[in-house]
């Protein structure tokens, strides 16, 4: 033990001595480290330094796998993925073949088409070659006519003449409906084919393929970010792909999944009608626009080439919005949308009168002018004063005898300006659209001090008067009088001043519609109309650019397109053009119009040119061009004489009837009936022009000459079951229901014989329905069942049968088939609407209401829908909700009596009869007038005191009496005002006119009647009202 701890304290004293030492190397190390020299053993680092030295490392190693991964050719995500859209497959645009030469080239696929031109070049380029690609849509493309008239056209003939030093090749890819995540695509593939520079036109498309963006919107902001820039990675790239081997599948399900080729909503819906607004929808859809430029501008610099921008421009003034659309807080808002329909129908009508009496003010005009020219020859004939035949003879030849209407102001050559020394009005002899100058001029001038002396009044033209000495003064100092009728100069100068009111009371009411809703595109287009009129035309410009942001169904490039395509340019250094400007710049007054393009967006083969020759100034710049050869005017004018004259008359024919089929669409279809007869002028023998002229007129209630047309049509194609289909269609309007039988009889027939099973079905099915409407309903069914037989995909038989069903109150069998029709079209509002009809016939208005509101998120304004919703709510109960209904219904289409009169006496049963009277009252019909008369009975009758009212009464049956169906003839009509005059003690004026009410009766042999007036004649002698039996008794013959 006592060694034990001897040898503990021998251990003791050794770690004591081992600790003393130690503390000292430590001293030592201290000091030796203040004295500069470091220790590789024992080092401590604060957290903060650990930090740092892994953050370090870490970015090296990542820096080295990045370098690693780039020499490997690893491509980051964001480089050949799109975030926003993935597509089911892709096609490549070009597919190689042997040239004549036995060379390898490249050529548009055959399956691409019907999209793209068709497109030559050798793969390998020359070695003094420039090869540019031309991405966009169908401008780029160069609709309505194709390449030769396109911009890559013009360049392909410009660039040789402009610099022959170099092999020019031009490339146009532009495709028809195709946006900018298409056209990033293209870069791709044309990056193989050793590309100089790529022109990108910016989009007028972004809007047309359905994309939703879902996983974009809902993902927040913070990790979008953080994704943005993870996908710039290499290392991401990597397990990115790494994740997509083992899963076996794309990420597309997490993206908007688009078809491999181009089919737009517009190839899918009927019209502006798919379209409604989204706004936040339409910032991702422009964020996505960004993204592609960038995209673009990087893959093609990748590859050794660079881009050139081109900002699109649009037609502003002569293309009214596509669809327009009330404001939320509007559209849910009856009293809102009432207010701004009132102002906006103001202002249309103002416009329209001022219009109007420009066209009377320019006939005024020549009017003027060619009396004007009649007495001035005269007077030089008189004052000339020949005496000899020679000297006439000799005047007959002097150029100041020619004729006077070769002088007319107006025979002015292009560039020239008209003369200025007529008087102001007469310059409005122009387009009405060229009034608003001189209107405004004129009519200031006649506000701030009339040119007439007789026109002054008052002190002035007294102190005017006392001024002029007596000698001075007219003979005739008295007042004056008009003897004679105005000269039209007077009265055209009258009628600017009237025309000047009428615009400015147009602008005030179209001001007042858009500080009611100023989303409505519509309104800022009339506002631009007005201010065009008025001559303030940067305020137009901007208010009809305006329309364009607000058209709910964006054809049309909106303004935040450019803006971004301008903001890429700049952050990459992208040389850009901006077309608008440069249409701008050569428009009358600075605003595009049909000068310079055919109809929205599409631009005329000189407005073309004008691209194309500001693309090849800018190449210039650029010193990529370097005018080797001769870049003038004549160089310019022998390109346009080779281009303009390869147009001939049936290729510009065709692309207007293209044209007009868009229109059409649309619902344009003045402008559309319009440019088909061009179309037909110029190409005689294309039927599907005289076809298009027919379909306009039809849409636009011509039936008769609808009907001419479509009946030239079958002189040219006899057997054409589409013409035979469409004729019959008119007839049906023209409620000849066995012409149209007849038309699709030999629809079937014919195309039945060219195996046009499309036409057959439809043709079977529009005589079903024909022979319904003849009440041949048996006939009918077995029309349709023969329809269905034969292809029972084609959901409008089912729709049809399921009329026929209901005329039989089949109501059961009625729904089956609307239920099948609508299964095969879930999107036809008309299918769910007769389904909600239906349903409403088998007493499920639950199930109706459903429906109603299915149809109506589809087609968001059927009148006929709201009214039928309205009475469904009203069977459940829901009264506010069937009111709200009814209101939104008469907003839309005032001429539905039903809707009014239930509206009506929903306001009778809640007591409010003044509301009711109001209803009643804003329609002109024989149902209302029985209604108001109704309304005027109730109140000055009723057995309940609280209803009457004998002044309302006596109001409602004088305006009943004043109607001009009406008068002292009915004698309904004047026993109800006989009453409200006794309800409201006018006992004299109730004896009267029940007297007259008598009369009336016996006259028309109403004996029964007569007798029961002259029952309440007896009480008004008395000075005693008539009152109504209380309900359940005799109504005393009323």
């Amino acid at each position: 033990m006592k060694r034990d701890r001897k040898h503990r304290g021998s251990e003791g004293r050794e770690a004591t001595t081992q600790n003393e030492a130690a503390e000292k190397g430590n001293a030592n190390d201290r000091k030796r480290r203040r004295r500069g020299h470091g220790t590789a053993m024992n080092v401590r680092l604060s957290w903060r330094k650990k930090l740092v030295f892994a953050a370090a490392t870490t970015l090296v190693a990542v820096g080295l796998m990045e370098v690693g991964l780039w020499a490997f050719g690893v491509r980051p995500v964001i480089a050949t993925e799109d975030p926003y859209v993935g597509f089911t497959s892709l096609s490549p645009l070009f597919e190689e073949y042997k040239d004549e030469d036995g060379d390898i080239s490249m050529r548009t696929a055959e399956n691409k088409r019907r999209l793209f031109n068709l497109q030559n070049f050798k793969r390998d380029k020359p070695s003094n070659g420039y090869r540019i690609f031309t991405l966009g849509g169908s401008t780029t493309l160069g609709r309505p006519y194709d390449d030769a008239t396109s911009f890559s056209g013009w360049l392909r003939a410009f660039l040789p003449r402009a610099d022959d030093s170099r092999a020019w090749e031009v490339i146009n890819c532009g495709g028809e409906s195709y946006a900018s995540y298409r056209e990033a695509i293209l870069v791709e593939e044309a990056c193989k084919y050793e590309p100089d520079l790529f022109i990108v036109y910016g989009s007028h498309n972004e809007f047309l393929e359905r994309r939703t963006y879902h996983t974009v919107i809902e993902t927040p902001p913070v990790i979008r970010g953080l994704g943005s820039l993870a996908s710039r990675t290499h290392l991401y790239a990597a397990a990115h792909w790494a994740v997509q081997a083992t899963r076996g599948t794309p990420e597309d399900a997490e993206r908007d999944t688009l078809e491999s080729e181009v089919r737009t909503r517009l190839d899918r819906s009927v019209g502006p009608a798919d379209f409604s607004r989204d706004d936040e929808l339409r910032k991702q859809i422009v964020e996505h626009y960004r993204f592609n430029l960038a995209r673009i501008v990087d893959t093609a610099r990748a590859n050794g080439a660079e881009v050139l921008f081109v900002s699109p421009a649009a037609n502003l003034r002569d293309c009214t919005p596509f669809k327009s659309e009330h404001a939320a807080d509007v559209a849910g808002n009856d009293a809102k949308q009432a207010a701004f329909q009132r102002e906006y129908s103001l202002a249309e009508t103002s416009l329209h009168a001022a219009t109007e009496l420009a066209k009377v003010v320019s006939k005024l005009n020549i009017e003027a002018r060619e009396k004007e020219e009649k007495e001035r020859a005269a007077k030089d004939a008189k004052g000339a004063g020949k005496d000899s035949k020679e000297e006439k003879q000799l005047d007959a030849v002097k150029p100041e005898a020619v004729k006077p209407e070769a002088v007319k102001p107006d025979a002015v050559k292009p560039g020239e300006k008209k003369e200025e020394a007529r008087p102001a009005a007469e310059k409005l002899s122009g387009s009405p659209a060229r009034i608003a100058a001189v209107a405004q001029a004129v009519g200031k001038s006649n506000e701030a001090a009339p040119s007439k002396p007789e026109a002054k009044k008052g002190a002035d033209a007294d102190d005017k008067a006392a001024e002029t000495p007596a000698a001075e003064k007219p003979e005739a100092a008295k007042p004056v009088e008009k003897a004679e009728p105005q000269s039209a100069s007077e009265l055209a100068e009258q009628g600017a001043a009237a025309i000047y009111a009428e615009l400015n009371k147009a602008l005030a009411a179209v001001g007042r519609a858009i500080a009611i809703d100023d989303r409505y595109a519509a309104a800022h287009y009339l506002r631009g109309q007005i201010l065009d009129q008025l001559a303030e035309f940067d305020e137009a410009k901007k208010a009809y650019a305006r329309a364009l942001d607000e058209d709910v169904c964006p054809l049309r490039a909106v303004s935040e397109l450019p803006r971004v395509m301008a903001d890429v340019a700049e952050e990459r250094d992208v040389e850009l053009i901006d077309f608008a400007r440069i249409i701008a710049d050569v428009s009358p007054d600075g605003i595009a119009d049909k000068e310079w393009f055919l109809d929205h967006v599409h631009p005329s083969p000189g407005g073309h040119q004008l691209l194309a020759q500001a693309i090849v100034d800018r190449l210039i710049k650029m010193d990529v061009v370097k005018r080797t050869g001769s870049w003038n005017k004549r160089t310019i004018d022998d390109v346009r004489a080779q281009i303009v004259g390869g147009i001939d008359r049936e290729a510009h024919g065709k692309a207007l009837r293209n044209l007009s089929k868009v229109l059409e669409w649309a619902g344009k279809y003045e402008e559309s009936t319009r440019l088909a007869q061009q179309a037909a002028e110029l190409a005689p023998t294309d039927i599907e022009s005289y076809f298009r002229m027919a379909a306009g007129a039809a849409a636009q209630g011509k039936y008769e000459r609808a009907i001419e047309i479509y009946e030239l049509c079958l002189k040219f194609d006899p057997e054409a079951a589409v013409t035979y289909n469409a004729a019959g269609g008119v007839y049906e309007h023209l409620g000849q229901f066995d012409e149209a039988l007849k038309h699709y009889r030999k629809a079937v027939g014919f195309a039945t014989k060219r195996g046009e099973h499309r036409f057959a079905v439809q043709a079977r099915t529009l005589a079903g329905g024909a022979l319904a409407k003849l009440n041949r309903l048996d006939e009918a069914e077995k029309e349709l069942l023969a329809a269905i037989e034969y292809d029972r995909r084609y959901a409008e038989a089912h729709n049809k049968l399921g009329l026929v069903y209901a005329r039989q109150k089949r109501f059961k069998e009625a729904l089956a088939e609307v239920a099948e029709a609508q299964r095969l079209e879930p999107k036809n509002a008309a299918f769910l609407r007769n389904e909600a009809a239906y349903l409403i016939e088998l007493g499920d208005y639950g199930k109706a209401k459903e429906r109603l509101q299915a149809s109506l998120a589809i087609e968001k304004s059927h009148a006929e829908t709201y009214a039928t919703l309205g009475f469904a709510h009203l069977q459940l109960g829901e009264k506010e909700a069937a009111a709200a209904a009814y209101r939104t219904a008469l907003r839309l289409d005032g001429q539905m009596v039903g809707a009014r009169l239930n509206l009506a006496q929903m306001h009778v049963e809640a007591g409010e009869f003044a509301e009711a009277d109001k209803v009643l009252a804003e329609l002109d019909a024989p149902q209302t007038l029985e209604a108001s008369a109704r309304l005027a009975w109730r109140l000055a009758t009723s057995p309940v005191d609280d209803e009457r009212d004998g002044k309302m009464a006596v109001a409602i049956a004088e305006r009943v009496r004043k109607h001009k169906e009406v008068g002292d003839k009915s004698p309904a009509a004047l026993d109800v005002l006989a009453a409200a005059y006794a309800e409201a003690g006018r006992f004299d004026d109730a004896v009267a006119t029940a007297n007259l009410a008598v009369a009336a009766a016996v006259e028309a042999k109403a004996d029964r009647f007569a007798a029961a007036v002259k029952e309440r004649l007896a009480g008004y002698r008395e000075k005693r009202p008539y009152r109504e039996a209380p309900p359940g008794k005799s109504d005393g013959g009323k």
